[in-house]
């Protein structure tokens, strides 16, 4: 990490309009300076901080004299923009003329001008233009994780409120969308990351109806894993299913487990939703079965099975029930759906009736 540091030296980003820290009086000094460089050639700055670090101080924050020195300058940086020069007060040095003659940094940059000599590396001879080029790549990278952090975490955020994301595939004007243009008036990244998609090679976006599918895709493939995971942990479940016809008519299987876990907190939770080709008992006690073997849960640790009342479910010699008891090679104990049942009984009583 300090080889390729020092072969790109200081970060030296240089703005239009630096971000303005709101928190410092209008009339003051409240935005970076890309004219201390100059003055200051160990300083950098930070555009996902915002902030000010000294160079030689991050690469050699440790040693002797460094005892007494300000962390803030290697951990968070600095971002009190109106004292950088001066205090207000006379005889006050500011911020800058403070910590790059202090002790600490002449302790530093003694390690740093050691570490180049002694190196001898010909990468730290790289002309200016190519190590701009390899922090803006940099740069990019940090700022494109930042960006795919929120996106994912607003794609959460739809999926557990259980907002619909868009209307269709061709909907320019979904909820997603919404949500990426509010968040993107309150931060300053993603902001950035949005006003520059037709300066990138491939104007990616990440808010498209495939990329929206992609997130609610590897956010259900997670929380499938964490649901397995307890469930193994339980060393015993139940397994319910139940079949449902969906807008396309159709019929799509939900695969559920019953378990208790680590906190004796009883739980039921989906484990997946796959499409039905084979409606017979056997059929559907195969993909059952299946989804088990897929999730690679431990099908000796099934202990009972839940369906409704259906005679393709309850039936002792082709339902459901009977063929996964048949299939795990031995008797599953079966709990019928009481409420379906009851609704099952009522209905025909009341046709006995009519």
């Amino acid at each position: 990490m300090t080889e390729l540091a020092s072969e790109l030296g200081p970060h030296q980003v240089k703005l239009n309009n630096f971000p303005i820290n709101k928190d410092i009086d209008k009339k003051k000094q409240n935005r970076f300076s890309s004219l201390w460089y100059k003055e200051y050639p160990h300083l950098e700055y930070s555009i996902l901080k915002d902030s000010a670090f000294c160079y030689v101080c991050c690469l050699f924050p440790n040693g002797p004299g460094r005892e007494n020195s300000d962390v803030a300058w290697v951990e968070n940086g600095i971002r009190t923009w109106h004292i950088m020069k001066s205090r207000g007060k006379k005889g006050k040095r500011g911020k800058l003329s403070e910590v790059f003659s202090s002790k600490s940094h002449k302790a530093s940059l003694l390690d740093y001008c050691n570490y180049c000599n002694s190196a001898q590396h010909i990468n730290l001879l790289l002309d200016k233009k190519q190590r701009q080029i390899v922090i803006s790549e940099k740069e990019e990278m940090e700022s494109n994780k930042c960006v795919i952090k929120v996106l994912i975490d607003l794609a959460r955020t739809l999926g557990r409120q259980g907002i619909a994301f868009r209307g269709d595939d061709r909907d320019e004007n979904g909820n997603f969308r919404q949500l990426v243009y509010f968040m993107s008036r309150h931060n300053l990244v993603l902001k950035r990351w949005l006003s520059n998609i037709k300066l990138r090679k491939y104007h990616l976006t990440y808010m498209s109806a495939k990329s929206q599918n992609d997130f609610i895709h590897f956010l259900g493939q997670d929380v499938q894993s964490k649901i397995v995971s307890e469930v193994n942990q339980a060393s015993m479940f139940s397994i319910m299913a139940d079949t449902t016809p969906d807008v396309s008519h159709s019929d799509k299987l939900a695969n559920a487990v019953r378990y208790v876990d680590n906190n004796c907190n009883i739980k039921e939770r989906i484990v997946q939703i796959c499409e039905v080709a084979d409606k017979t008992g056997d059929g559907i006690a195969d993909l059952i079965k299946s989804t088990i073997n897929n999730l690679q849960l431990d099908v000796n640790s099934v202990v009972f099975q839940g369906y409704d009342y259906a005679s393709s479910m309850s039936s002792n010699i082709k339902g459901v029930h009977a063929k996964i008891s048949e299939k795990l090679k031995r008797v599953v104990p079966y709990i019928p759906c009481q409420a379906h049942r009851t609704n099952t009984f009522v209905e025909r009583m009341l046709k006995e009736i009519k």
